[in-house]
């Protein structure tokens, strides 16, 4: 994985990633990815979400996935750790640890 995005907005929130071959480097575009947020420290699941959340392929990208979902679940400038879960045609299975900062992007 190449990019992750917390984005916080006046109303919604806002997850964004890019999905690549850990081996090749080439955009996967055809993956079932889904992802858990839990708060730094004590790691337990976000308030708010039915957690693991399904994130879907962004069509004609190359290897976005992205889910906009309502709610005040991030806090701007905290930061996050994301669990992805992704399974690939092939039965290639990839998962991703990551610390995430949650940004705003409300205009």
């Amino acid at each position: 994985m190449s990019l992750l995005l917390l984005r916080v907005g006046a109303n919604d929130n806002l997850i964004e990633l890019t999905l690549t071959d850990p081996d090749t480097q080439a955009a996967i575009n055809d993956a079932t990815v889904t992802v858990t947020v839990k708060t730094l420290g004590v790691g337990v699941d976000v308030v708010g979400v039915a957690w693991p959340l399904a994130v879907p392929y962004v069509a004609a990208s190359e290897g976005v996935y992205s889910v906009t979902f309502p709610g005040s679940v991030f806090v701007v400038n905290n930061k996050y750790k994301v669990h992805t879960h992704a399974v690939a045609p092939g039965a290639k299975e990839l998962t991703y640890d990551d610390l995430a900062l949650a940004v705003n992007f409300a205009s």
